[in-house]
């Protein structure tokens, strides 16, 4: 569940231009070799990725001077943090475990109207009318850039899709 009325607000504005932004853990689920090769086909673009990164994810992204590694961030910057991105991104590894996740994240990204770049996760297929899935550094890289185009329609068309995974409608739901 997301909170819509802390996420919503962000719908009705556009993010930065060429700002790709990922929020959360940057640990196993993570696949820091994708986002490093993202990152090297889009040198035009900047990559802020807010969240604690393991030493991997330091060592691959930390060499490229369109990525901004944040650190930690208080849940309450989450709204400002994704308001900065024109694109949102879940960058996760392919395997059978992220195949049966969808993520929050994936979720509060939609809830903020931001277009989403994700790898392939069986469990999130349903959320192909709104995401974008791809694999591989190419792929991904073209996702971000076509989808980085944005209309106000289209944020508010994402809202709605995920207006079911309010707080409130999970608490009437249990």
């Amino acid at each position: 569940a997301v909170d819509l009325d802390e996420l919503e607000p962000v719908a009705s504005v556009a993010g930065q231009d060429r700002t790709a932004v990922f929020t959360g853990e940057m640990g196993f689920r993570f696949d820091e070799q994708l986002a490093a090769a993202v990152a090297g086909r889009l040198p035009d673009w900047t990559l802020l990725l807010a969240g604690p990164a393991s030493p991997e994810a330091e060592e691959a992204l930390g060499a490229h001077r369109n990525v901004v590694l944040t650190g930690r961030y208080d849940h309450h910057e989450l709204p400002r943090l994704l308001a900065r991105g024109r694109v949102a991104l879940v960058p996760y590894r392919q395997n059978e475990f992220t195949d049966t996740l969808v993520p929050v994240k994936l979720v509060e990204y939609l809830a903020a109207g931001r277009p989403v770049v994700s790898t392939p996760m069986r469990a999130a297929e349903g959320f192909a009318d709104v995401v974008t899935f791809a694999s591989g550094p190419e792929a991904f890289a073209e996702a971000v850039r076509y989808v980085g185009d944005d209309t106000a329609e289209a944020r508010r068309l994402r809202v709605e899709r995920v207006r079911s995974y309010s707080w409130e409608r999970r608490i009437d739901e249990m």
